[in-house]
């Protein structure tokens, strides 16, 4: 049977040959309207593959031609796609199986349109095929890549012990641990932080077939545990304090409730990204504490210990109290404000200075911020950039002030604030920063130095003075005969000694005053009576009694049978949540040096099931 084709008179003929040329120009003016930035660039490259596509689809049928009829589906099908995306406000990456199949979509168009079906049936087919097999197949390990899998984020003793469980059958024994840091150094107390982190890890657990093989090739696990690795999944029960929430040594920041080998698997990357982020986020927190709310911007990427330590480490800055960062790639994953204006090196570039300050002061005007160390601070560097302030207040801009980044700051910025306010400049910032932590902040203000916000860098992303926090992960309870039996860990270092039980931490407030009296870890499920009576745990004469007072639980759970059940909030409403949790402790417990301790005592219930394991194990 004879193939029908398109037939077209030669008045039709010559009408889609208009029509082509028309296209044709339409979409060379297009490419280059989009070439000289006169239109958005993503806009032109849609328009100019539809009229390419006209194009190819006009030959097609002025032809009679089946090939190019395929050629005008391969330029419709993408930038259908791109309008769907636009559209529907889906990512190119979701609908990425649609290019792959291209071809193949390309040849069943051309198949219906140009009636050709024998001879485009089979190379869509062929392409459909293909396409099949590299979208089940091909990209898997490419898009394990891509998506970092970091199941493997772990230490080995883990897994051997792992492996240990699944061979004596008691990895499937409910356990609960206990994620709590120990007193160390400066820190009083911590600001939560990294939960969100620790939450995606666990959703994404997935042992690859990559991750297999290697594990089998270090020759020390079993073919059956293996193979149980395979289909491994948390489904246990995770509970924490919120970020931002203010947390004191030994309380648990998060508690693991769930089959003992799942429980054993996510310590390493639990504590990992638990003590970086609380770490840095308190390192923050002492440093706003110390210069005032709202004054401290993060800059610390190029000194951070690695990638993730700079982006994390710019996340949680924010949730300690910093309002901004100068890394682009944290503002962009978590929403964050970047900060950032111009180095020396903006300023060696040009003839001179004051020639740098007006370029820079073109391209910003209204939110013209100028480093003013390069030359001569005060002979040089705050005059020209008071020129500059002079120029653009005429213009009827308002400029944003000066950075000082060297030298003595509290000199300098007492003689900037004098310069800036006698040149009529009064509302201009004095940023600074140089190697600046909460101790020089504190010894500036003392100093009375005139400085309104701190650029902080080195000191904050590696929290110098104190470079961990000395998280750890210790086993709580575990199933015995169906229940949960507590498990304690002796010591002959007392801190070393853990708190046993399925436990939560309350907050007591006292009614007269609204303010936080007292920490108090008990077992779940566990009364408070009225009057509570605080017992210092190893000092037992020492005691408070409170009468009247209002409590609150800080753990929430967060993962229930596997399933999250927690909504995050965003990286602002965490550190809104930091202040005003802050603001219910007195300031003696905020000091930097010395500062007052605040209570955390054990329940009664907890006391006596802690000591009666203590004389028993």
């Amino acid at each position: 049977m004879e193939e029908k084709q398109l037939y077209l008179s030669p008045a039709k003929k010559m009408a889609c040959n208009i029509i082509d040329c028309v296209v044709a120009i339409a979409a060379i003016a297009i490419i280059l309207l989009a070439y000289f930035d006169v239109i958005n660039l993503d806009f032109g490259k849609s328009v100019t593959g539809i009229a390419l596509g006209l194009i190819f689809f006009i030959n097609a049928l002025v032809q009679g031609n089946s090939v190019s009829m395929w050629l005008a589906f391969c330029f419709l099908i993408p930038a259908a796609i791109s309008f769907a995306c636009k559209l529907f406000g889906c990512s190119y990456a979701k609908l990425y199986p649609l290019y792959i199949a291209l071809p193949g979509l390309a040849c069943l168009g051309a198949m219906i349109i140009s009636r050709e079906f024998l001879r485009l049936l089979a190379a869509a087919a062929i392409f459909v095929l293909a396409g099949a097999i590299f979208i089940y197949y091909l990209p898997k390990k490419r898009r394990q890549k891509m998506n970092r899998n970091l199941t493997l984020l772990t230490d080995f003793y883990q897994l051997t012990m792992m492996n240990g469980y699944f061979r004596e059958g008691i990895g499937e024994r409910e356990a609960v641990f206990d994620m709590f840091f120990r007193p160390k150094g400066q820190i009083n107390y911590a600001v939560a932080a990294g939960l969100e982190q620790v939450v995606d890890y666990i959703k994404n657990i997935n042992f690859t077939d990559d991750d297999i093989e290697y594990l089998a090739s270090l020759n020390t696990f079993s073919p059956e545990f293996l193979e149980y690795l395979r289909t491994f999944k948390f489904t246990g029960d995770l509970y924490a304090v919120r970020e931002g929430e203010i947390i004191f040594p030994m309380e648990p920041l998060v508690i693991v409730k769930a089959p003992l080998i799942q429980a054993q698997f996510v310590e390493t990357a639990l504590l990992c990204m638990i003590n970086h982020q609380t770490l840095i986020a308190t390192k923050a927190d002492r440093m706003t504490t110390a210069a005032g709310e709202g004054t401290i911007v993060e800059f610390g990427l190029r000194r951070a210990q690695g990638p993730d330590a700079g982006i994390y480490g710019a996340r949680a800055s924010m949730i300690g109290g910093a309002i901004g960062t100068s890394n682009v790639l944290a503002g962009k994953m978590f929403n964050i404000p970047v900060k950032g204006t111009h180095a020396h090196s903006w300023v060696m570039s040009f003839p001179d200075e004051l020639t740098a300050f007006n370029a820079f002061a073109d391209m910003y005007p209204d939110s013209c911020l100028l480093l003013v160390d390069t030359y001569d601070t005060l002979g040089r560097g705050i005059p020209n950039a008071i020129k500059v302030f002079d120029r653009l207040k005429k213009e009827g801009h308002k400029p944003l002030g000066i950075r000082l980044d060297s030298g003595d700051l509290a000199y300098l910025s007492k003689q900037a604030r004098k310069m800036l306010d006698d040149a009529g400049y009064e509302d201009a910032l004095i940023f600074a920063g140089n190697d600046i932590d909460e101790n020089v902040i504190s010894a500036l203000n003392a100093q009375e130095a005139k400085i309104d916000m701190y650029g902080i860098g080195t000191k904050l992303i590696t929290s110098e003075s104190m470079p961990s926090l000395g998280g750890v992960y210790k086993l709580a309870a575990i199933e015995q005969d169906g229940k949960l039996v507590p498990k304690l860990k002796k010591s002959d270092s007392i801190e070393k000694i853990t708190n046993p039980g399925f436990k939560t931490v309350y907050r007591l407030y006292k009614k007269d005053s609204g303010k936080a009296f007292a920490d108090l870890i008990a077992l779940r499920g566990e009364k408070l009576p009225k009057p509570i009576t605080l017992t210092h745990e190893t000092e037992r004469w020492k005691q408070s009694v409170l009468k009247d007072y209002d409590v609150r639980e800080l753990m929430v759970q967060v993962i229930d049978k596997g399933e999250v059940v927690y909504k995050f909030p965003t990286i602002a409403e965490s550190a809104a949540y930091r202040r005003k949790e802050l603001g219910d402790f007195w300031e003696e417990y905020k000091r930097l040096e010395s500062p007052h301790i605040h209570k955390v005592d054990l329940s009664d219930g907890l006391y006596e099931l802690k000591q009666k394991l203590l004389l028993t194990e």
